[in-house]
C-alpha cells in the first residue's frame, strides 16, 4: 500500500486511535517487562 494511501486510511478513522494506543501500550508494556525481567536475569547471575 503505497505511503499516501495508508496516511489518508489512518486520517478517515480517527476512532481508531484508541485502538493504536491501547495496543501500543500493551506492546510497551510487554517489551519493558521482557527487557526488566532479562535484565533481573543478568544481575542475578552476576550477582550468584
Amino acid at each position: 500500500m503505497p505511503f499516501s494511501g495508508l496516511l489518508s486510511h489512518s486520517l478517515h478513522y480517527p476512532l481508531n486511535t484508541r485502538n493504536t494506543i491501547s495496543a501500543t501500550y500493551t506492546y510497551v508494556a510487554k517489551a519493558t517487562s521482557y527487557h526488566v525481567t532479562l535484565t533481573m536475569k543478568l544481575l542475578t547471575g552476576l550477582l550468584v
